[in-house]
């Protein structure tokens, strides 16, 4: 059976459509991941601005309870604890942001390897459903064959005795012809 058939082409354009489909899917995971891999950059780079702010900041009010410090005498002890309070919190903050990266980090990458584990199942898939789609355009284009060559067989049969049916019928024909020729004296 030659390709360009209906059968064929029909089969192709399933094929070309699981394929584009197929791509399409992958396209749009790996899309996910560039969005998600540019979100935790963003959120690093916004993680990283806020404690050089914090930074500053701190040492603006480290500087402020220095000139207090040197200003008022005898404060030293309560501007120690106020200064020690205010780094502890510092640390908080700087320690909460860095555990928030990470978990964001953690997560993409999480996401990351499930999307990679979910589109190499699907690719499988695919790949099992392409491999009964050609057998079965192979087991059609066979049917098809035979179906074409048993119908050419019954054509040929039907032609061929019609032939001799009508070989047949002349004989006949003209053997009532010789007879009503006779006049009907056959005895």
């Amino acid at each position: 059976m030659s390709d360009d058939n209906p059968v064929s082409t029909t089969f192709e354009l399933q094929r070309q459509m699981v394929e584009g489909s197929q791509e399409a899917f992958r396209r749009s995971i790996e899309f996910q991941q560039r969005v998600n891999e540019s979100l935790v950059r963003g959120m690093e780079g916004q993680a990283e601005l806020s404690q050089r702010g914090a930074q500053a900041s701190q040492h603006a009010i480290n500087d402020a309870l220095d000139a207090i410090e040197s200003a008022v005498p005898g404060s030293t002890e309560g501007i120690d604890q106020v200064r020690e309070a205010v780094d502890q919190q510092f640390e908080a903050v700087e320690s909460a942001s860095d555990q928030a990266v990470e978990a964001a980090e953690t997560g993409a990458e999480d996401v990351e390897e499930l999307s990679d584990t979910y589109v190499d199942s699907v690719e499988r898939q695919l790949d099992i459903l392409l491999e009964a789609h050609e057998d079965l355009e192979e087991q059609s284009e066979r049917f098809l064959e035979g179906t074409e060559e048993q119908l050419q067989e019954l054509q040929d049969m039907a032609e061929g005795g019609m032939d001799d049916r009508i070989e047949e019928l002349r004989e006949q024909i003209e053997q009532l012809q010789g007879q009503i020729g006779d006049g009907g004296q056959s005895e």
